[in-house]
Order: structure tokens, then C-alpha cells, then sequence
């Protein structure tokens, strides 16, 4: 029972924190119900699994992990709404697997993946949270960032290290090319682009991965060109509708894989 207990004091910060915002010890302390050594104790515990954070020497506020869980329904319904067909279509063009990707700094989650039956899909990503600094997708938002956000990706404690030297070339690169081109492994292409909102916001990424070679499937440089063609598709319907992406919201549940028809054509 008191084990329970403990966890139900536990659990009521995070959700407390989401309600009311930046609080003191005490204030949580007093709205819990329990002593002060107790809640600090407590809230230690919660900072070092993500759920909580330290603004101050005596404030805190809910934690990533809690704020992640947030669901945007309306907000990702129709960032979906207009996505999904425009990747399907990318997907059985390019003969590949398609990702819509949302940053959540420094972090990327990715929304959705499609693939083309027709072709040997790649790797499914769906519902993975990704390092931005180390992924091509990552590269592609921060390619057009400002420099507070790299240094922010490069600079969290959460995130491996990377090199910095090859990845600001890498980014120069795709500033210049306008997308992300990798090669990783032998007949393995990965492309990225990023994608805005109404309001100029760059946050998120298309990217497309293919596996295999065939006879007929887009070269590198024509399936980029059709990547871009895509990304533009979506960003002029998201301006028709002036969406804007929320920060940090979570992911709606009913988010699912979604694999083309085989009988679908270009």
C-alpha cells in the first residue's frame, strides 16, 4: 500500500506541473500533500526519467517526456490529411518508402511511413523518436535553421555527439542543393527535404528511402526532383488551410503504417 502510494504522489507532479506550469518546491509540496523532504526526494527521481525539469534553483516544470505525450489531434489530423496522399503518390513513383518526420528538439519522431509494395521496402520508422544531428531528415531541418537550433541539437546532453566539422558541411551542402542526398550502404539511397508551415516554420522533413536497384526505378537525382515537386505540394495545401505546427505536440493514436495498393500506377 505504500508503494502505491508513492506512485500516486509521483505520478500527480508531472500531471500538476502540465496543469498549473512553473512551480516552487513548496507550492507542490502544499498542493500534494506531503512534506518537502519527501517532494524533493520525488521530484528527483522524476527529473532523472525525463518526467520532470529544473527551471531554477527552487522551479520546475513539467519534462520532455511529458510534454511529448500531449496530443494535438486537430493539429496532426490535418498535417495527415494533406501528407498522406501526396507520400503515396511519392512513394509508388519512386518505387520506396516514404517518411514524414516532426521535430521535437532535439529530437525528430516520425508521423508516418508509407511504402510501395511493388518494391523491397525499406526499414519501417514509424512512431521511432531519431537524433536530428545524425540523420539525413535532421540535416535537412537544420540545413535551414538558425544557428540557436543547431547548437541546441548539438549541445543537449540526450543526443550522442556527432562531428561537427562533417555535419555543418553536410549542411552547407544541402543549402546549396536545396535537399539531403545519402548513399549509406551499397544500392541504398536516402533523400530529405524540409517541409514549412504557413507562418515560415521549417518543422519537419519528407524523406525517402529506396532499397534494391531496378531497371526502371528514378535515378538518385530524378526521384530528388520529384521528392521537391512533393514537398511543395504539401507546403501550398498546408498555406491553403493556414496550418501551423504546434511545438512539441504528441502523436494522434490512430497513427498507423500505411503501405500502397499494388495495383496502383504512376
Amino acid at each position: 500500500m505504500q508503494t502505491l502510494q508513492s506512485v500516486d504522489r509521483a505520478l500527480a507532479i508531472p500531471i500538476l506541473l502540465q496543469q498549473e506550469g512553473t512551480m516552487s518546491l513548496t507550492e507542490i509540496a502544499r498542493r500534494i500533500e506531503v512534506p518537502t523532504s519527501t517532494t524533493r526526494r520525488l521530484l528527483m527521481e522524476l527529473i532523472d526519467e525525463g518526467f520532470v525539469e529544473r527551471t531554477g534553483s527552487r522551479s520546475y516544470v513539467a519534462g520532455h517526456y511529458l510534454r511529448d505525450m500531449v496530443v494535438s489531434r486537430a493539429s496532426y489530423g490535418e498535417l495527415l490529411r494533406v501528407a498522406d496522399p501526396v507520400m503515396e503518390r511519392l512513394a509508388v513513383s519512386c518505387r520506396a518508402t516514404t517518411h514524414l518526420h516532426v521535430a521535437v528538439d532535439p529530437f525528430l519522431r516520425v508521423l508516418r511511413s508509407i511504402s510501395d509494395k511493388r518494391h523491397f521496402a525499406a526499414e519501417n520508422l514509424q512512431g521511432l523518436q531519431l537524433d536530428m544531428a545524425s540523420t539525413a531528415p535532421g540535416e535537412a531541418i537544420l540545413s535551414f535553421a538558425d544557428n540557436g537550433r543547431l547548437e541546441r541539437a548539438l549541445n543537449d546532453p540526450r543526443v550522442p555527439q556527432v562531428n561537427r566539422s562533417q555535419l555543418r558541411r553536410n549542411l552547407d551542402e544541402a543549402r546549396l542543393q536545396g535537399l539531403v542526398m545519402r548513399s549509406p550502404k551499397h544500392n541504398v539511397i536516402e533523400l530529405a527535404v524540409p517541409i514549412r508551415d504557413t507562418s515560415g516554420q521549417c518543422f519537419g522533413a519528407i524523406s525517402l528511402q529506396r532499397t534494391g536497384v531496378h531497371s526502371d526505378d528514378p535515378t538518385p537525382e530524378a526521384a530528388g526532383r520529384i521528392l521537391m515537386r512533393s514537398k511543395q505540394e504539401i507546403e501550398a495545401q498546408l498555406a491553403e488551410s493556414v496550418w501551423v505546427f504546434r511545438d512539441e505536440p504528441g502523436f494522434p493514436s490512430e497513427a498507423t503504417t500505411k503501405t500502397t495498393s499494388e495495383t496502383e500506377t504512376q
